[in-house]
């Protein structure tokens, strides 16, 4: 295992392997090499070899003044000129400037100027010497020992940018850092575990089992299983009247009860999502007048009470449509739920994003408490469109809702690999550096077959700088194009995202970090929103992570095995860049994505199913 960290051997067609070290970004100058040999040889518990640590000393010594000023006694100290020597290896990269740059000098109103010249900063090695002297001395200078530490969390960098530890020789790792900064005595930290979804693809069928959840407890007599018939016998649809801001959730809702259950419940879905860039992927736009009433209930913000609110929404249009539907939807955001209760209706809420997202903080409780009074009502059907959401929203309710996947049918694309590159798709902050790290790996692999596209690039041909095209919510790339590719890599940004969905759904392999705690920020875990119903406390860690402190391990660990990422069979989990390399040039595309599909043809019927008892509940609930 250690062998695997010091050399890069990459299995080509013909069945030769190709040697190759790793690139100087990551595995430094020559200058460097001493030390390096002298980790190799000290094995896992480097910081206990005399040799090592003598070294290590040293290169802190020499190198914490260019980490942060008046030795590092707080945050404030801290700077940043380290990013500058990166830099040097990645002046061909939009990404560096779009996010990297951004985050740390655009946002924070510094100055990005490089200068002529930059010392011979070794990021791996500085990193490894912090952590040597750091846990060697935990005994005896514990509080000396936590500050090396946390000056070498800060080199991972925000959202861990700068972390591709696992793709280098250097010994030290992210997790090595963050399991001892949560320790009394030095220690190596847990090794990394198989996800479900390589191991027990039926967990996640269980997760998403109405098994345990409020639905199920629900006091609900009757199912009423036929179409509603009008006053002269005809059939008559159901009505539903929904609204939104973001268009995917409830687009999913209607793609599939439209689709598969026309013919036993017709549906009259009348959709005012305000989402105006996608809403028209599953037809859902909101009509002129409607999104000009509900765009004050957006642009108001967390400024304006809830009741006032309320007081506002019974004065519009939109309210009187709500009032003459059969069925209410909300889905995002969640608070619309409340909101649209007004209307008395039966509400159907499939929730997409953590529920206290634009509640203000003052309002919270009162928030939760009477989201729990809708929830536990018998005429209204609650939904969660992922596993980790419902998981969160129990944790702060105490209430289990059904989980419902996204299925993403609405691509109406499939896997056609006319294409020879792989794609990189949208990497986020959190994988900013990665179109550098590998087009530095690429430049010492020239046997490589493929070749790497950045999810930017894709813009540059309507004319747009790709280091500025809008990449959220961009309407000029077709599911066709993005079918096209041998392959994805995906850099995780959240728990669960749309594109993972329409990726899955075209059956496009997916190469994604095994490591996928380091990749758990985003909307579904914002520290922020981790309010919790009063005098109610969960008997598992929280949900939420703070990106601004050190991260938590064991939690993150905890939390991951629900997300996405780790429940859906057949994704392809890579520890390195050698890795991901190698794993490309062998995998078969054509088997991997069959299973992908065959996994998404099951979960079709299931959802279709799913989506039945939905409708029969919802019928059931009108006649109440």
């Amino acid at each position: 295992a250690v062998l695997m960290h010091r050399f890069f051997l990459f299995a080509v067609a013909s069945g030769r392997a190709l040697a190759s070290s790793g690139p100087e970004i990551l595995e430094c100058s020559a200058a460097w090499s001493d030390y390096k040999e002298l980790l190799i040889n000290a094995g896992d518990r480097f910081w206990e070899d005399d040799e090592v640590q003598h070294q290590s000393l040293e290169i802190v010594s020499n190198w914490l003044p260019y980490l942060c000023a008046d030795g590092c006694h707080s945050t404030r100290d801290l700077r940043f000129d380290f990013i500058y020597a990166l830099h040097n290896h990645c002046t061909d990269s939009p990404n560096f400037f779009r996010y990297i740059v951004r985050h740390y000098f655009v946002n924070e109103n510094r100055n990005f100027s490089p200068p002529d010249f930059s010392p011979d900063f070794c990021w791996g090695a500085v990193v490894t010497a912090l952590s040597s002297v750091a846990l060697s001395s935990m005994n005896s200078q514990p509080r000396q020992a936590l500050r090396l530490l946390f000056v070498a969390w800060n080199l991972l960098g925000a959202y861990f940018v700068f972390d591709w530890s696992e793709s280098a020789s250097w010994p030290a790792r992210a997790a090595l850092v963050l399991h001892n900064m949560h320790q009394e005595t030095a220690s190596l930290s847990p090794a990394e575990e198989e996800h479900p979804g390589e191991t027990d693809a039926s967990m996640y069928m269980r997760l998403l089992s109405w098994h345990g959840t409020i639905e199920v407890a629900k006091p609900f007599a009757p199912i009423y299983s036929f179409p509603l018939l009008d006053e002269v016998g005809e059939h008559q649809p159901l009505t539903i009247w929904q609204a939104c801001i973001h268009s995917s959730t409830a687009g999913e809702a209607k793609t599939v009860v439209t689709d598969f259950l026309k013919h036993e419940f017709p549906i009259d879905f009348r959709g005012n999502s305000l989402a105006t860039q996608l809403c028209g992927n599953y037809g859902i736009c909101a009509a002129a007048h409607v999104a000009e009433e509900l765009e004050p209930l957006v642009m108001w913000g967390e400024e304006i009470p809830f009741e006032s609110k309320v007081v506002y929404f019974k004065t519009t249009q939109a309210f009187q449509d709500a009032r003459n539907a059969d069925v209410t939807m909300c889905s995002i955001p969640a608070w619309w739920c409340n909101l649209f209760a007004v209307a008395s209706k039966p509400l159907l809420a499939f929730i997409g994003l953590p529920i206290l997202q634009y509640v203000p903080e003052s309002e919270r409780q009162v928030f939760l408490s009477n989201f729990m009074v809708l929830v536990q009502n018998p005429r209204h059907v609650f939904l969660a469109n992922n596993v980790y959401l419902a998981e969160e929203i129990a944790w702060q309710t105490g209430l289990r809702l059904p989980a419902i996947r996204i299925l993403g049918l609405h691509t109406e694309a499939v896997y056609t690999p006319k294409r020879s590159e792989v794609l990189v798709a949208r990497p986020g902050t959190s994988g900013a550096l990665a179109e550098c790290v590998m087009r530095r790996f690429l430049d010492r692999t020239p046997q490589f077959p493929f070749s790497f596209t950045q999810f930017q690039d894709l813009f540059s041909s309507s004319q747009e700088d790709p280091a500025k095209a809008r990449e959220i919510y961009n309407v000029t790339l077709k599911f066709e194009v993005l079918a096209s590719f041998q392959a994805a890599v995906m850099l995780p940004y959240d728990t669960s995202l749309m594109l993972l969905w329409e990726f899955y759904a075209m059956g496009v392999p997916l190469f994604v970090p095994r490591q996928l705690w380091r990749w758990l920020f985003g909307q579904h875990t914002r520290q922020d929103l981790a309010t919790q119903v009063k005098d109610y406390m969960f008997d598992t860690p929280s949900p939420f992570f703070n990106p601004y402190e050190p991260l938590d391990l064991e939690r993150a660990r905890f939390w991951t095995r629900y997300t996405d990422w780790a429940l859906l069979p057949h994704l392809q989990y890579f520890r390195s860049i050698a890795d991901l390399l190698e794993q490309l040039m062998a995998c078969d595309f054509g088997s991997v994505s069959a299973l992908m599909k065959q996994f998404t043809a099951l979960s079709v019927v299931r959802n279709v199913e799913v989506w039945r008892r939905v409708m029969q509940r919802l019928h059931a609930a009108i006649l109440l």
